[in-house]
């Protein structure tokens, strides 16, 4: 805890305003300064790099009425109930519908269209091959694992899954997302790309092993998406994409009188004193001296400007992502929000159809597409192409599809390959930094947006 008074006397303190510092104004930043903006005597700084608050939950393009996002995005119930409540009461119902239903997340898996869940399928594979693994993955037991030195990703698939299962279902996939091989990529990936449960059985089979131990559920899918229903609450609204979003997050918190919002703007330089951060420079020269400086964005930013020489900085580390945004002519062929591609024949990744996640229409039909590309300056129009050509094949859409307009951009080093340097390198950057530095929290990791709001929960709690 962090906590500094002003003595007017020996016997009163006087309690000044905490200044907190948030960098970052995407998902994380901005909710995490939504809860701390509820509190008087917290006195917050906002830093943005772009002119609009949410970060990728924003429009990446706009086409008359027809808005596309940054990939497969939706809001998602956070779980802290405090950022909830306030999330109802900025988003109302009437433009953010809520639902607990799974969304619509399938899969093209083996040349074909799979409309029942995004998870790898093990009843897929060739009968002979399939019977093999299932047997493989059935045998193992969570004491045969507790004492293996699991190194790398392939080593700790086999170990869970079975030798079958990993070399004909798991590898190709997660080859094709990382770019690079199984042995020199950590097991994090699987958690990252949401590829650690495999459906091996029919939905009734699938719910009785997964009942069975907690070592089962953790591996085992349940064969279709509404077979379970979670709690939480996923929001999308009816028009105008995600933008909206941002525009009312930034709206409330501009009301707040305890924060300030500074959009294009960055941390220049940071001046430290022993284990303590003393004053930030921004890009627009302000000097700030912050109690506590919370960093939402990649520690590679901030080990740059710290001048900490990282292997997590580097490019050859990340993975761009081209997305391809289609206006087009033509019937759409799945009810899918989402659909994953993990055939290594195509390049897509995951193409978003809005009219099935937001408002369906009889006009022309607004599609997303993603692929990963390692190529500095790739050629677009190839992408544009391609991918078109690709969801045809699909059969997300009509053979006979036309494109009206189209938007293509690569946002560079947007994904890491996750491999075992660049993981080792990762945490060791987050642990220096938050324990080197005792007013500095910096989040953003591997672990993703909820446990890095619930670290933001509790500093909050303590504070």
């Amino acid at each position: 805890m962090i906590c500094k008074y002003l003595r007017c006397s020996m016997t009163t303190k006087i309690k000044y305003k905490k200044k907190i510092l948030i960098v970052g104004g995407g998902y994380i930043g901005t909710l995490t300064s939504l809860l701390f903006s509820q509190k008087d005597d917290f006195e917050v700084t906002l830093v943005e790099k772009q002119n609009r608050l949410g970060g990728l939950y924003n429009s990446a393009w706009e086409y008359g009425e027809y808005c596309f996002d940054y990939g497969s995005r939706s809001i998602v119930q956070t779980n802290i109930k405090d950022i909830d409540n306030l999330l109802w009461e900025i988003l109302p119902k009437s433009v953010y519908p809520r639902s607990k239903k799974n969304l619509k997340e399938f899969s093209f898996q083996k040349g074909k269209l799979r409309e029942y869940s995004n998870c790898l399928d093990a009843r897929l594979l060739e009968i002979a091959e399939k019977k093999i693994a299932l047997k493989q993955m059935k045998e193992i037991k969570k004491s045969d694992i507790l004492n293996k030195n699991l190194k790398n990703l392939e080593s700790f698939c086999k170990a869970i899954y079975g030798e079958s299962l990993t070399l004909n279902l798991i590898k190709p996939a997660i080859e094709k997302l990382t770019g690079i091989n199984m042995i020199e990529t950590d097991p994090c990936a699987l958690f990252a790309h949401n590829l650690n449960r495999l459906i091996i059985a029919n939905q009734i089979e699938s719910k009785k092993l997964k009942s069975k131990n907690v070592f089962n559920d953790n591996r085992i899918a349940f064969s279709q998406y509404d077979d379970h229903v979670s709690d939480l609450v996923k929001m999308y609204p009816r028009k105008g994409g995600l933008r909206d979003f941002g525009k009312r997050l930034h709206k409330y918190l501009s009301r707040r009188k305890n924060v300030t919002i500074k959009l294009e703007n960055t941390v220049n330089n940071i001046l430290s004193e022993g284990n303590l951060i003393k004053s930030v420079l921004l890009k627009d020269k302000t000097i700030l001296q912050p109690d506590i400086i919370i960093w939402t964005i990649p520690p590679i930013f901030l080990s740059k400007i710290l001048r900490l020489d990282s292997i997590a900085s580097k490019s050859n580390e990340f993975r761009n992502l081209i997305l391809s945004h289609y206006v087009l002519e033509g019937k759409i062929k799945t009810k899918a929000y989402y659909l994953y591609n993990y055939d290594p024949q195509f390049k897509n990744y995951r193409t978003t159809v809005y009219q099935n996640f937001s408002c369906p229409s009889d006009k022309l039909k607004s599609i997303t597409v993603e692929s990963f590309c390692d190529e500095i300056n790739p050629e677009l129009d190839y992408f544009k192409n391609t991918l078109f050509d690709e969801i045809k094949k699909m059969d997300i859409i009509s053979s006979e599809s036309k494109i009206i307009d189209n938007k293509i951009h690569i946002q560079k080093n947007a994904i890491p390959k996750y491999s075992l340097k660049f993981t080792k390198n990762q945490n060791q950057i987050f642990d220096n930094l938050n324990t080197k530095y005792k007013n500095l929290m910096v989040f953003g990791n591997i672990g993703g947006s909820k446990s890095s709001l619930n670290h933001a929960y509790k500093i909050y709690q303590e504070l």
